[in-house]
């Protein structure tokens, strides 16, 4: 670490005037007098116990849209080594100030906050800075500034300060950059650092790196080294160093000669020593730090895909690829652009003679082949077209002049062309019907793709041969062969889907020669379908709609305007002439609705979203376009089997009845029990069913798929989805202990592996190829692993992969941090098991993750590729044979108390079926489209989630935690605070003592943590298994937050209705917290946001669960509806929807690092219904299976 600063004793640096620094104009600093002074006060969501300290228990924060200045000179922007005519520096900073974590992660967990730009946090005025200070030994460490009460992060700067900052800033981070890599091991030629640093994209610095950048930082780079024998040995003397240096006295500069700051030698004196490892007191948050990141490891495919576009020295495990050498790589540019340049010609040409052989006539006017330009053109081969106008979309006009100026050197193909496969030849209209392809540069993925690959489109159309000229015909291999391409060959093996942005096996006919055309076109069956599915269709019996057929005695969903759908017993269909057929129904009733006015003592045992009830309400008429998919009913002693719970559980369409209820009132004391005769069904759809359900048992009596998720958490993705998915986790590695000891605590057969995700890579790739190398060992334990998964072992890997959210705001997480290419680890992790089906999981920000590519590559984008982690993830998945498809999902839209959005991606192995993104089951409290802007008139919706068409209602705060023991915080310093806070109440009083981590019942010997019988299905589900540790506990704060909790809560309990939503600024000012109410206050000037010690409405639901649970965080609303305390431990995992079975460990006992473990898991709902579809696609395969053996047998 080399200290650089004004106090510094070492050196005394000369006077330098702005404008001698820059021929900009003077900058004054707009200083109003608004912003908050630096002090003792902590910044807003700042939490002593989870934010980044030194040593010297120094805070460190970050300054965003920061500018640096000096006061007595009128506020003048200066740089930070400025002196003023004294010779000292009184330099100070202002900006937009956050609070810096321990576990980085934890700044960006809260999806429901839109703070996406720096002026979402307050602005912030420090004192005066002494000293500054840049690592250079180290790539990816920040400039920091150290004032009297903390240290600071310096970020973006101010758009009016980026120029001064960077003509400071410049030299240093490029020294940096060079400095590191010659400290690493794994550049040693120029060569080598050209490809990966010269022209790309540097995100501390905002700018790509130029050869001039290094020629001037080389005087920076010299002092720092100056005589030092280990830093020569390690620097100077490497190749790469030395070529720098010469280029810097060939290259001419007016900058060379400036004046540069002689560096502070002493590495141990005013540098922000950070608390790492065990000092942190938390070996769970020491192993996510930065500083203990391991190399990232890559198997060699996923190396070769990655190269160019991740700005680090991957570590490859196995032997590298053998990449083009670069003058192959030109050779084959030059023909392909040659190639185009004479297709071009061509297009300038008269249209050429066509001619049909007689000798390749198949009947009447289909012909086999035909002559073009005196070639031979046949069925089945990929011709080129110029391209045209589609969809609404211009082709464009194709350039007349080939010159460089128009024809590029790195032109394509697809740049000007469009590709079709012919289907068949009509002789008599001179007409090819041709099925097209999309060049993989065309779809979204761009340019991170695979240059030979095509891919088959659901769309077809005719080329008028009297009309458009076809250009030529290329090489189109299925599938991709395994020797190596030329420039002018392609292969296709998937079919590409634009509206929802998929790839999928190509359908295969089962005999060609026997379908003539034009009946032989899959893609005009397949456009014919879906326009009678768009349109209900009316046969003497049936409906057909939307794919789904329903017959009298069927019960439908039905179109609501609000809430969950409708649920109706057809009665009958009536055929509308010149408009949509209509439908009869009688609908039913929801228990759940009915009851919600009813006698707290009158309710039934068990308020289930899955009951209904017959009514003598009139049949309605609909619209048939209103009906939404058909579901099945049944008397609750009419399940099958298997019980009641487990076959509602296979569908959220299942529903049972038991009474019948009159409409007009809707009085439940007037219900009649019915008997199963009373309740009408279609025989045809019932056996149907039936069938299905034996297709489920057979399904259940074989082996479940084996799963390995590599990066576990607390296993809640996997153990998930076990529940409903006839798969069961195998292997799990967790890098955090304590999760990884909460995954073998609530699954004993999983073999866990509590290390780092690239070391067990690494281990497995050399075990499984017999390379005896030294066993890693378990952090938490230190004790050897045991022997990694192989291939042939692992049939699905769940992930919820690491990876930063790259917002405005958290440039902590930059593009190239090592915990971003975790990406590259566990797509190298599916190269080396390669398993059938692939679930992913990431936040809703992974969808902002731009990639900056190195100056070696074709992916030269100005700021960064746009969606590029989740093109290259989806291209890399492609190009190891998977088919993919990807979407949001919110878990309150599959029964979670929660709306937290999340990126789900699912992929499937070449000839296994692809699942389904699962359709929502439960109504929204929002009108979210979950919608993907992909790129340029490309969005796609995968999933239709607008209120009124889900089964069943949300689950509120209430539904989930409503049967759980109440009770309050009870301050032991305050003798009369329990008789002040639980007035009018017989609810349980804890003490809270802010010296202990914990406060619950469990604390006083109570135990059993509940306070009723399960009122609805969420808790019934919740306690089907015997509960170990209950964890009805809260975290504790300090005096003064419990203070001020315990005032706002008393307030709210005794002023306004329990349950409904409530902040700080409903406390009279007499009660206010000062800090918040101040109009000096960071609260005040961003406008006084709502949710600082808030409490939920009861009826709707939790926030997004995060780490940094307090009253002034980004999760801050985390006051019980109607206690005097925050949420515990288990109700907050019951907003995660985990059962109460789960336990969740903490080494240190830290009710924090449960949090953790909580926030960071994937809804427990959302898996069970990626679960449900991963067993529908089993059973589709299955199906296949047995249909294939049947047509054998046939045969």
């Amino acid at each position: 670490m080399a200290k650089t600063g004004p106090t510094s004793p070492e050196y005394v640096l000369p006077a330098r005037a702005v404008t001698k620094l820059t021929a900009l104009p003077e900058h004054v600093c707009n200083i109003t007098g608004t912003e908050a002074r630096e002090g003792e006060a902590l910044v807003p969501g700042e939490d002593p116990e989870e934010r980044l300290d030194t040593v010297d228990d120094e805070p460190v924060r970050i300054l965003n849209d920061f500018a640096i200045f000096d006061p007595s000179r009128g506020f003048n922007y200066v740089p930070l080594d400025h002196r003023n005519a004294s010779g000292k520096a009184e330099i100070e900073a202002v900006g937009h100030v956050s609070p810096a974590f321990m576990n980085e992660e934890d700044a960006d967990q809260d999806d429901d906050v839109d703070d996406n730009h720096p002026t979402a946090h307050p602005r912030w005025r420090t004192t005066s800075i002494s000293c500054y200070s840049i690592d250079y030994t180290a790539y990816q460490e920040p400039l920091y500034v150290q004032t009297r009460h903390a240290w600071y992060i310096l970020k973006l700067p101010n758009a009016d300060y980026a120029a001064t900052h960077a003509e400071f800033y410049r030299p240093h981070r490029i020294a940096q950059i060079v400095i590191s890599a010659a400290m690493g091991q794994g550049i040693m030629t120029y060569s080598q650092f050209q490809e990966q640093y010269v022209d790309a994209w540097d995100d501390l610095l905002g700018a790509r790196v130029r050869v001039q950048d290094l020629c001037e930082a080389v005087p920076l780079i010299k002092s720092f080294v100056g005589d030092d024998v280990v830093l020569n040995n390690r620097v100077a003397s490497r190749p790469f160093v030395q070529e720098i240096y010469s280029l810097a006295e060939k290259t001419p500069s007016v900058y060379i000669d400036r004046s540069l700051p002689q560096l502070d030698k002493d590495l141990t004196r005013r540098r922000p020593k950070l608390k790492k490892g065990l000092m942190l007191g938390n070996l769970d948050l020491a192993v996510l730090r930065p500083e203990n990141q391991n190399p990232t490891h890559v198997t060699p495919l996923i190396d070769s895909l990655a190269h160019g576009l991740f700005q680090e020295s991957l570590h490859v495990v196995g032997p590298r690829t053998k990449r083009p050498a670069k003058h192959e790589l030109r050779r084959q540019q030059q023909e392909m652009r040659s190639y185009v340049c004479r297709l071009l010609y061509r297009n300038l040409e008269d249209l050429p003679r066509v001619s049909f052989p007689t000798s390749e006539r198949l009947r009447d006017e289909y012909w086999n082949a035909v002559l073009i330009r005196g070639e031979l053109y046949k069925v089945g081969d990929c011709i080129v077209v110029p391209k045209g106008d589609w969809n609404g979309v211009e082709g464009g006009e194709l350039p007349r002049d080939l010159s460089v100026s128009e024809v590029p050197e790195d032109a394509t193909l697809a740049d000007y062309f469009w590709f079709g496969k012919i289907i068949y030849i009509d002789q008599r209209l001179k007409k090819l019907h041709i099925q097209w392809f999309e060049h993989s540069s065309k779809t979204y993925l761009g340019k991170i793709s695979d240059p030979h690959e095509l891919f088959l489109c659901p769309l077809c159309g005719y080329i008028d041969l009297k009309a458009v000229p076809v250009l030529g015909k290329l090489t189109v291999h299925h599938p991709r062969p395994p020797k190596p391409l030329g420039p002018l060959e392609f292969f296709y093996q998937f079919v590409y889907n634009e509206a929802e942005g998929s790839f999928t096996d190509v359908a295969l006919k089962s005999d060609d020669d026997a379908i003539d055309p034009p009946d032989n076109c899959l893609a005009c069956i397949a456009a014919a379908e879906r326009s009678q599915e768009t349109e209900p269709c009316l046969t003497r019996d049936s409906l057909m709609y939307l794919g789904h057929t329903y017959h009298a005695d069927d019960y439908a969903l039905v179109q609501a305007t609000d809430g969950p759908a409708n649920i109706g017993r057809i009665l009958s269909f009536h055929d509308k002439k010149g408009s949509s057929p209509t439908v009869t129904l009688r609908l039913l009733g929801r228990i759940v609705e009915l009851t919600s006015n009813i006698a707290e003592s009158s309710l039934p045992e068990l308020l289930h979203e899955r009951e209904l009830c017959m009514t003598n309400a009139k049949p309605v008429v609909v619209n048939a376009k209103d009906l939404l998919r058909r579901c099945t009913v049944l008397h609750a002693n009419s399940a099958p089997e298997m019980g009641l719970e487990e076959w509602l559980n296979l569908s959220p369409l299942h529903f049972y009845v038991r009474y019948s209820v009159p409409s007009q009132p809707p009085l439940w004391s007037a219900r009649e029990e019915l008997k199963r005769s009373n309740i009408p069904v279609c025989i045809r759809c019932y056996r149907d069913h039936l069938t299905k359900l034996e297709q489920h048992e057979a399904l259940r009596k074989e082996p479940p798929l084996r799963a390995f998720d590599p990066f576990a958490g607390c296993g809640a993705f996997g153990f998930s989805m076990e529940e409903l998915g006839h798969m069961k986790v195998t292997h799990a590695v967790e890098i955090s202990p304590s999760a990884a000891d909460t995954v073998k605590k609530n699954s004993p057969t999983t073999v866990v592996y509590n290390q780092c995700a690239n070391i067990v890579l690494k281990y497995a790739v050399k075990a499984h190829a017999g390379q005896r190398d030294e066993v890693p060992q378990h952090i938490g334990n230190e004790l050897p692993l045991p022997p990694p998964p192989a291939p042939g072992q692992i049939d699905c890997i769940v992930a919820g992969f690491p990876c930063q959210s790259h917002s405005t705001l958290n440039m902590y997480q930059r593009a190239h941090d090592r915990k971003s290419h975790l990406m590259l680890t566990l797509l190298s992790w599916v190269d080396f098991l390669r398993p059938k089906y692939c679930f992913f999981e990431n936040v809703k920000g992974f969808l902002s993750y731009n990639l900056h590519s190195s100056q070696a590559s074709r992916y030269r984008v100005e700021g960064g590729i746009d969606k590029g982690g989740l093109k290259f993830l989806v291209h890399a998945l492609v190009a190891m044979g998977y088919q993919v498809r990807f979407g949001l999902l919110n878990a309150g839209h599959y029964g979670t108390p929660q709306g937290r959005i999340r990126f789900f991606l699912i992929a499937a192995k070449h000839g296994y079926p692809l699942p389904n993104l699962p359709t929502p089951s439960h109504a929204s409290l929002t009108n979210e489209t979950l919608t993907i802007h992909l790129a340029d008139k490309m969005d796609i919706t995968p999933l239709r989630a607008s209120k009124g068409i889900a089964p069943m209602k949300h689950v509120s705060i209430q539904d989930a935690i409503g049967d759980l023991l109440q009770f309050d915080w009870y301050d032991k310093l305050s003798a009369n605070r329990r008789a002040l806070l639980v007035r009018n109440s017989d609810r349980l009083a804890v003490t809270c003592d802010p010296s202990k981590a914990r406060c619950g019942p469990e604390d006083m010997g109570i135990t059993d943590m509940y306070s009723s019988e399960p009122r609805t299905a969420f808790q019934r589900r919740c306690r089907r298994r015997p509960v170990i540790e209950p964890q009805h506990f809260t975290r504790t704060f300090n005096e003064r937050v419990s203070i001020i909790y315990t005032a706002f809560v008393k307030k709210c309990l005794d002023n306004w209705p329990a349950g409904v939503f409530r902040d700080y600024r409903d406390l009279p000012v007499t009660e206010q917290d000062w800090a918040l109410i101040n109009p000096q206050s960071a609260t005040s000037r961003l406008g006084f946001p709502p949710g600082y010690y808030g409490r939920l409405d009861k009826n709707s639901w939790f926030r997004t669960i995060s780490t940094n649970l307090q009253p002034m965080a980004k999760q801050c609303q985390v006051t019980h509806y109607e206690c005097c305390r925050i949420y515990t431990v288990r109700e907050f995992a019951r907003s995660q929807g985990f059962p109460d079975w789960f336990v969740f460990v903490a080494h240190n006992g830290q009710v924090k690092n449960m949090h953790r473990q909580i926030g960071n898991a994937v809804p427990w709902q959302i898996g069970e219904a990626l679960g449900r579809e991963l067993c529908e696609a089993q059973l589709k395969r299955r199906r296949k299976i047995v249909e294939d053996a049947i047509e054998i047998l046939d045969e």
